[in-house]
Parts: C-alpha cells; structure tokens; sequence
C-alpha cells in the first residue's frame, strides 16, 4: 500500500494523527515527570555525620550530656558493672539505651548544611549550654579523646 493511499482514506488519516499526538503527549509527560524529579531531588547529597565513628564505638567509655534545662551528667563504663550514673552513685543505666544512642550517633547522616558559622547558631538554636538553648552529647574514652560531638536543638 502506498503512503499517498493510506493518508487519502480518512479513518487512517486519523489514526496516525491521534497517534502522533498519543507520542508528543508521552514525551512531554515524561519530560515534565523528569523535572520534577529534578526540582524534588536533594541538592546535597547525605553523607555520615561522624565518618569512623561506628568503628571505636568500643572505645567509647563515657557520654557526656548537658543542657541549659537539665544541666550535665555523664554516662561512664566501669568494666565490673557496666554503664553507670558516676554522680548517682554508680546507678546502673540501661545498656540498650546507651546502645541505642551510641549506634544512633554512629548512623546519623547529614541531609542539608545549615551554617558553619558559630556566630549565627544562636539564630538556630544551637547555642552550647549552659547559656544556649541547645543539648549538647560528647562521646569520649577513658583517656579523654573525644571521639563525637554534637550540640542539637
């Protein structure tokens, strides 16, 4: 069949016209889902918080946890007892809390920079404590070596 034939019957000729614009409709549907791909995506990619750290989580002996509403307390391993409350009396704390915090840090990714300026935490509530409004957990070994630190808000 000739092309000239096909087109001069008008049930064929309007099949191929609905079907060039079923294609146009796909592509510019597939155009707009893709920028809006585009506009949605993160714009930094995540990446871990404290790179190594889920490597000397063992190393880790002591939390130190301070805030301008509860003031600071640390959380100490003493190889006997396990993870203790030292200015409680050696309390014992919960070995799946402390757990639970330590891989927590351990897996935490960032998603967005806010700002690495320290003059502008205040604006976010990111002040240390005791004069700021933030939390701040310190992860340390018996010898002092901070491994993480981390003022959240």
């Amino acid at each position: 069949m000739e092309l000239k034939a096909f087109f001069n019957d008008p049930r064929r000729r309007n099949l191929a016209v609905l079907a060039a614009l079923a294609l146009l409709s796909v592509l510019l549907a597939v155009w707009a889902l893709d920028r809006r791909a585009a506009e949605v995506a993160p714009k930094y990619p995540p990446h871990a918080f404290f790179p190594g750290l889920a490597d000397k989580l063992d190393d880790v002996t002591r939390i130190h946890i301070a805030s301008k509403k509860n003031g600071a307390f640390d959380v100490t391993f003493v190889p006997m007892k396990g993870w203790v409350l030292p200015d409680r009396s050696n309390y014992p704390a919960s070995f799946e809390e402390v757990r639970k915090t330590l891989v927590g840090l351990a897996a935490l990714q960032t998603i967005e920079p806010k700002t690495a300026r320290p003059g502008w935490f205040h604006y976010v509530d990111l002040d240390a404590p005791p004069k700021g409004d933030g939390v701040l957990i310190s992860l340390s070994d018996d010898k002092g070596r901070v491994f993480a630190a981390l003022i959240v808000g």
